[in-house]
């Protein structure tokens, strides 16, 4: 729901302005963004059905230091980022439930808020770009990194710790990652 503002310039002109939609972002389906997203705790990303958001080159930008999930993909969905920026992306207040999905697709760069525990697999394909702007990403007990058929992850300035021989996955000989000031 948007709310309508009238203002008067230049002894009388009208300007019309559009706010910004009230409450959740609830997503039913694809989607191309028409502009920046920001979410927190009074507007959470909620995914009821399969979806694929296409941002078109915009950002979604995340609040930092909440203390409840603000992204939630609900039961048997999959999230599917493409061609958009997630800045500050709250890898701790991202709650996949049982049987959902988040894949980072094609054209996405991820910024991470803070360092963080990962308890889900993080998918990615295509060409992802992660930026860990000097935090660590902890992979917590069932926490994995996958690399679909053909994905190219670029890694930079990102602390990994908890790798073992199982969460981090890359599908095939057509996988890359490559490791800038990686620790």
């Amino acid at each position: 729901r948007s709310t309508n503002n009238y203002g008067f310039l230049n002894g009388g002109s009208i300007r019309y302005k559009s706010s910004p939609k009230i409450g959740d972002e609830n997503f039913n389906g694809d989607t191309f963004l028409d502009r920046a997203l920001s979410i927190s705790k009074k507007r959470k990303l909620i995914i009821h059905t399969d979806s694929q958001i296409d941002g078109r080159s915009q950002t979604i930008s995340f609040a930092r230091q909440v203390a409840e999930p603000i992204v939630i993909i609900e039961s048997g969905q999959r999230l599917r980022f493409t061609d958009v920026l997630l800045q500050d992306f709250p890898v701790n207040n991202a709650e996949l439930q049982p049987g959902s999905q988040m894949i980072f697709g094609d054209g996405t760069t991820l910024e991470l808020a803070e360092t963080s525990i990962l308890n889900a697999a993080y998918e990615f394909e295509g060409t992802v770009f992660v930026n860990g702007k000097n935090k660590t990403l902890i992979l917590g007990p069932s926490g994995k990194l996958i690399w679909r058929p053909g994905a190219q992850v670029t890694l930079d300035n990102i602390k990994i710790k908890g790798i073992n021989g199982n969460n981090i996955v890359l599908y095939d000989n057509t996988c890359t990652m490559s490791l800038i000031d990686v620790e």
